[in-house]
């Protein structure tokens, strides 16, 4: 079920939502270099500070093989 943009802003629990924020440091770093369709450069921004680091992957529409395969 979607829900308009204006009813979702509006819900109670909008103000607990992650909002964007400026990263503090990002940059790109470099996977698969010794396998075939490698190097790739991979984005990547870290936000806050502390022991916990929580890593996202999010693959494009050109990456139908397996994860961390270069789509062609």
């Amino acid at each position: 079920m979607s829900l308009p943009l204006e009813e979702v802003r509006g819900h109670p629990a909008w103000s607990t939502v992650i909002k964007p924020q400026t990263p503090n440091r990002q940059g790109a770093a470099l996977i698969a270099k010794n396998r075939s369709g490698g190097p790739i450069n991979i984005a990547y921004e870290v936000h806050g500070a502390g022991p916990i680091h929580l890593v996202v992957r999010i693959f494009g529409h050109a990456s139908v093989g397996g994860d961390g395969e270069k789509g062609e």
